[in-house]
């Protein structure tokens, strides 16, 4: 007697392959589930992710594009198929994949600066540029959006004083964030103005604290406070440099 596994099975099954990385039996599994549910999207969703997972991006897009006839694929799927158009060198299809999602409005922050991210790395700032000021007209008090813009304005070649408007209203909507007065304090250099950066950065780097984990950002203060001969930010800047690249050289 022949008894078919489930539905709920098979996904239980599916589950406990992801959880101990066996890509090979998850794929088996997706198999079957696949051909218990060709009409639906879940299965070929799944598969297409664990197929870029394994280095097979001909078989990832096959399978996104599958899913795709049944249901709009989740966000990070339609990210996962862009760069599946990267690795075959098909640049031009993940630009435009990667600029239509980010002008959908369906992301959140953090999904909008991964995509400007990717923009940039493919050469495409302008589109970053234009998927962030789409995301700033709908959340205006976003400070992250704002900073994410004045570093895309900067790639541009926008002048310093543009860079710094968009910097200095990511500030004035999260004054403590001091990764935004960092930035602030970097253009201000640029134009000459090294008090003001230096007083910038003093409300919120004391000589026993400081909140920061760039150690790019943290190399900046301490270059500006040596400039400043302020040896206790510099010091409190390297003690905290030190607890970030040991926790970086440990992950």
């Amino acid at each position: 007697m022949n008894i078919q596994t489930s539905s709920s099975d098979l996904y239980d099954q599916l589950e406990t392959c992801i959880t101990q990385d066996d890509l090979d039996g998850a794929l088996a599994v997706l198999e079957d589930l696949c051909r218990k549910h060709s009409d639906q999207a879940a299965p070929w969703e799944i598969r297409g992710l664990l197929e870029a997972t394994a280095g097979r991006p001909n078989s990832a897009i096959h399978y996104f594009k599958r899913a795709r006839q049944y249901a709009p694929l989740e966000v990070w799927s339609v990210r996962t198929m862009a760069l599946q158009y990267v690795a075959l060198n098909q640049v031009s299809i993940a630009i435009e994949t990667l600029h239509s999602l980010g002008m959908s409005g369906q992301l959140e922050t953090s999904g909008i600066r991964m995509l400007s991210t990717d923009l940039i790395n493919l050469g495409a700032p302008e589109l970053s540029a234009e998927i962030i000021n789409n995301a700033i007209n709908q959340r205006p008090d976003d400070p992250l959006l704002w900073h994410e813009l004045s570093a895309v304005q900067s790639i541009l070649g926008k002048p310093a004083s543009v860079c710094l408007q968009s910097a200095e209203k990511a500030i004035m909507l999260s004054p403590t964030t001091t990764e935004f007065r960092v930035t602030a304090a970097s253009i201000l250099i640029r134009m000459d103005h090294l008090q003001t950066a230096y007083d910038l950065v003093c409300h919120v780097v004391t000589p026993n604290r400081i909140e920061l984990d760039c150690a790019c950002c943290l190399w900046r203060l301490i270059c500006l406070f040596d400039t400043f001969e302020d040896l206790p930010r510099m010091a409190v800047c390297y003690e905290r440099l030190t607890l970030v690249e040991a926790a970086h050289s440990q992950n």
